[in-house]
């Protein structure tokens, strides 16, 4: 009798050190899912413009305002051909680019304006112009001069439509490197 009461007591002391696990493990998951959602940034309404936006479901009040919608499409271009030198090199970091260029290809269906972003601090040293269908751009000068160095930066591409609404973004890499 004694050797199944010692099973028993085996038997439950096995199933409390599963339960204690998958509590454990539920625990750590939780954690885990909250850590997450709280350290999530949060997008700012110059991000959100650009976030497309989910469908409205159209109901006896807003049926003239999705058909008004509907007759005026927002196409967005499916590519860009970015067409750019990807080292920029200025003789100091106050004076027009030697050999910085960035053309809005004929090949391209919407007008274009960039945003010159550093990569690690996430500042914007140049707000390009709009640049029209063909049109490109030359000596280009920094807004915000730097320091003699290199930097990595991102050329954050605009696409827009007639009144200028953004569609969607492009980013490419680039280098920056100012002489004096």
């Amino acid at each position: 009798m004694s050797e199944n009461n010692n099973a028993q007591s085996n038997a439950s002391g096995w199933n409390q050190k599963i339960l204690l696990a998958a509590f454990g493990v539920i625990i750590v998951v939780l954690v885990g899912v909250v850590a997450v959602l709280l350290t999530r940034p949060t997008q700012d309404s110059a991000e959100a413009v650009a976030t497309p936006q989910r469908a409205v479901l159209v109901t006896e009040d807003n049926i003239e305002e999705a058909i008004s919608d509907l007759s005026q499409p927002v196409e967005v271009p499916l590519s860009y051909r970015a067409t750019m030198t990807t080292t920029w090199r200025f003789p100091d970091g106050a004076s027009a680019s030697q050999n910085a260029y960035v053309e809005n290809s004929e090949a391209n269906t919407t007008p274009v304006y960039f945003d010159l972003v550093l990569r690690d601090s996430g500042e914007t040293l140049l707000e390009s112009p709009i640049i029209p269908i063909g049109a490109s751009m030359r000596n280009i000068k920094l807004d915000k001069p730097l320091a003699a160095g290199t930097y990595p930066a991102v050329v954050v591409y605009h696409l827009v439509d007639d009144e200028q609404n953004t569609l969607t973004t492009v980013h490419m890499g680039v280098t920056l490197v100012i002489a004096n």
